[in-house]
């Protein structure tokens, strides 16, 4: 992949300043606050208030479907949190990065739980589910699909599991896989995400009796 870097100078040269400075001024990108996250390097809005690292079109979609009851289990920490702390009763947080840890646990208002677990694939990290049940569970850490595979019976019956980056190789057949076996289906929220330059994929796994409507 080129350094963002030259990926900005070779747009530029293709359009120009004056069509740049147009582009950020009247695109679907400025409206989403695209070029501030960039520039920050946070996952934020137009207005600068966190919202999650994941595809524009997702949170569009999952934002007006979610309500206060319910609970999320998120497998990964930062700016998503604090966005979904605002719209549930409670979500429990699992970060293996212990300087991050440190750093996220001071901004965090009272209906988030954030744990601390050394990661070790396979080990503690991807089973802190536990016997706690969640509407939703959001895969965006580490050790991705043992976090999936492991989190299934913590998931309430009408849950939903939320995997970013879903289109990566690494990611891709054993998602499908997991939807085969345990009979999930899978819609992609394919598009641009706060502070990235490539298109990515947000997925909803999801049974016929969702919590979301779906």
């Amino acid at each position: 992949m080129k350094p963002i870097k030259n990926v900005f100078r070779g747009l530029l040269n293709k359009l120009g300043w004056g069509s740049l400075i147009q582009l950020k001024m009247n695109s679907i990108l400025s409206d989403y606050g695209w070029f501030k996250s960039f520039q920050i390097k946070s996952s934020i809005d137009k207005n600068g208030n966190p919202i999650p690292w994941c595809t524009y079109p997702f949170i569009e979609f999952i934002e007006s479907r979610l309500r206060k009851e319910f609970s999320v289990l998120e497998f990964g920490s930062g700016n998503s949190t604090l966005w979904y702390s605002k719209k549930v009763t409670k979500i429990k947080c699992v970060e293996h990065d212990k300087a991050w840890y440190e750093k996220v646990r001071k901004e965090l208002s009272g209906n988030i739980e954030i744990v601390y677990k050394e990661l070790e694939y396979n080990g503690e990290y991807c089973r802190e589910a536990k016997e706690d049940k969640y509407d939703i569970i959001i895969i965006d850490g580490r050790d991705r699909i043992n976090c999936l595979l492991n989190s299934l019976k913590a998931l309430k019956e009408g849950g939903v599991f939320v995997f970013d980056n879903s289109e990566l190789k690494q990611y891709a057949a054993k998602i499908d896989e997991f939807c085969s076996v345990h009979h999930f289906k899978k819609i992609d929220f394919v598009g641009m995400a706060p502070i990235s330059v490539h298109r990515t994929a947000t997925s909803i796994l999801y049974r016929s009796n969702n919590c979301l409507n779906i």
